[in-house]
Order: structure tokens, then C-alpha cells, then sequence
């Protein structure tokens, strides 16, 4: 069987409990279409996966990330554009993994397929899609699998 094209989405779930935690549960469903054909294959986590000592969370168009109690940042779901900060290759990931270099983080922001957050001394970093400048950095590469910094302009 030839196959034209493969699209894959991750669904998520998340709640933030009333103790500093959040619960997340994903879904990723995958529809592949075909010369007149198509079928859904389903995976599910059979458990939960929690984050300790969440303070916030954002979500993106495919993804969520969230700030823990040391300030540090955790991201999952779509990572076609680098939307994990982790630097990974991964497609997607089901579980929440460790955003690089960012620690003591008070703000989080979730655009379409990025993020940025500011830190304790008011710095900005960003990552993930960056067709149109998006990230602030003056690059002209179209996504950063890690945060960069955002140059800020002075008048």
C-alpha cells in the first residue's frame, strides 16, 4: 500500500490541581491518508504523568509548557518548529521534557507554535517558530529548537 502524505496531531488534557501539581494526559491520534485510503490509529498514556509544584501553564496551537516551583520550564506535544526548547529532533513528545538554559522564569507565554518567557531580571527568551521574526532575536533561521535571547531595542 503507497501512502501520499501522513499527518500527525497530538491531543492533550491537562488540569492544575488545587496543591502546586499538574496532571497531564495525552492522546495522540494519528490519521494517515492514502491513494483513497485512510485509517485513525490511537495511543493513549495509561496513566497521567504529574508535575510537581507547577505554578503555571500555557498552552500553544499543539502544545502546553509550564513553569515548576524552581523556575524552570517544562514543554510537550508539537515540535515540528522546535515548541519543546529542548533541542530535540523528536516530532512531538508525550511527555513533558526539560526546557535548556532557562531557570528563574516568572512569566510564560504561548503563541501559535512558540513560547517565550521572562525571567527574574527581566530578560527575555524565546523559542520555536520564527518564519516572520517572531523570536526578536535578529535571526533568520526559521525556528530555535532552544530559547534565545530576544534583543530588546532602546531608544
Amino acid at each position: 500500500m503507497r501512502f501520499a502524505g501522513a499527518v500527525l496531531r497530538p491531543i492533550h488534557s491537562c488540569r492544575l490541581s488545587r496543591t502546586p501539581s499538574l496532571i497531564v494526559s495525552v492522546t495522540v491520534a494519528v490519521i494517515v491518508m492514502g491513494y483513497g485510503t485512510s485509517f485513525a490509529a490511537t495511543s493513549s498514556r495509561k496513566s497521567p504523568t504529574t508535575l510537581q509544584a507547577t505554578t503555571k501553564i500555557v498552552a500553544g496551537a499543539d502544545g502546553y509548557c509550564a513553569v515548576d516551583g524552581t523556575g524552570g520550564v517544562m514543554c510537550w506535544g508539537d515540535n515540528s518548529y522546535g515548541q519543546l526548547g529542548s533541542g530535540s529532533k523528536l516530532d512531538f513528545s508525550a511527555v513533558p521534557v526539560a526546557v535548556k538554559n532557562l531557570l528563574g522564569v516568572r512569566t510564560l507565554i504561548a503563541g501559535a507554535d512558540g513560547y517565550c518567557a521572562v525571567d527574574g531580571t527581566g530578560g527575555v527568551m524565546c523559542w520555536g517558530d520564527n518564519s516572520y521574526g517572531q523570536l526578536g532575536s535578529g535571526s533568520k533561521l526559521d525556528f530555535s529548537a532552544v530559547p534565545v535571547a530576544v534583543k530588546i531595542l532602546h531608544s
